[in-house]
């Protein structure tokens, strides 16, 4: 593994992108969660978030804003835009064509604040930090209702570091990030986990680790 991980990942929270709800609503339908029928009352999502832009603006981080877009509901939810590592950015390619729009608006961003923009191929769907969590040093990827298991691979060659993929199991749980808590607490169980090649349980399995180039190349 690349020396140099433990320093560049270990670093907290010190830098926050946000973007203003002034288009959010539930516009369409992705994942089990969403009902167009039973949509979000404006007034309290605006209000909702001022206190959450209050409260971490108080805190000791900087946070950034990026401009909503028409048509673009969910750009709110900025964790999902891509993987930061350092200086480095990794943009989604999202799996529905409902948020694709949202990749140039955040890439864009991204490298006009002065990081490196790092391009998955097309053909791979990851949904960035909702479905990619460090632990430590290992990077547990999430796979199978919005991010492709083969993206995984890639990531961690860019990276170079270990990514231990992670089969979402129910889609009312879709996204890894959800499962933050959880990770936490494997990470103290690290040296012993790494080498088993499955774990299952909570709603997901966990059946292949891939490391970059750096370390092995295999699988």
């Amino acid at each position: 593994m690349n020396p140099a991980l433990p320093s560049r990942f270990k670093s907290r929270m010190r830098e926050l992108l946000l973007c203003p709800p002034d288009y959010y609503g539930i516009e369409y339908e992705i994942n089990p969660w969403m009902s167009v029928a039973h949509g979000a009352d404006a007034a309290i999502v605006q209000e909702q978030w001022k206190q959450l832009h209050a409260t971490l603006s108080k805190l000791n981080c900087k946070v950034h804003l990026i401009a909503p877009q028409p048509r673009l509901p969910d750009m709110v939810f900025t964790a999902n835009a891509g993987l930061t590592v350092g200086r480095r950015f990794i943009p989604s390619n999202f799996r529905h064509k409902e948020r694709a729009g949202e990749q140039p608006f955040f890439a864009k961003w991204m490298e006009q604040h002065g990081y490196e923009v790092d391009w998955l191929p097309e053909e791979l769907y990851f949904e960035g930090e909702g479905d990619a969590l460090f632990g430590k040093d290992v990077l547990f990827c999430g796979y199978k209702f919005r991010s492709d298991i083969q993206s995984h691979r890639a990531i961690a060659e860019m990276l170079s570091c270990l990514a231990i993929s992670v089969e979402l199991v129910d889609p009312r749980v879709a996204l890894l990030s959800r499962w933050s808590w959880l990770i936490r607490v494997f990470t103290t169980l690290i040296p012993a986990f790494v080498r088993c090649r499955t774990a299952v349980g909570f709603g997901f399995q966990m059946p292949s680790m891939n490391t970059g180039n750096a370390q092995s190349g295999s699988t």
